[in-house]
């Protein structure tokens, strides 16, 4: 019924179908590492990446909060 070649068309429709699936959503861990980069290396702007450390940060909206005080204050890396 199948031959090998419809065999190997549903595998390449598989794995094209799982490439092109959305990746996992990032953790807060993550996303407060990724936000405590962008932290300027400056003495002022030290508690922020301080604040930032992904033990720490409990949600999201934490996260979000800490990084634009920071951003409100010229701390962000103007670099990236």
């Amino acid at each position: 019924m199948f031959s090998t070649r419809h065999c190997f068309a549903l595998l390449g429709v598989v794995c094209a179908l799982q490439a092109c699936s959305r990746p996992e959503p990032l953790s807060v861990a993550d996303v407060a590492r990724f936000r405590a980069e962008l932290i300027a290396p400056r003495p002022e702007c030290k508690t922020f990446a301080e604040q930032l450390d992904p033990a720490r940060v409990k949600t999201f909206a934490e996260a979000d909060q800490i990084y634009h005080a920071a951003k409100a204050l010229s701390c962000i890396r103007p670099d990236v």
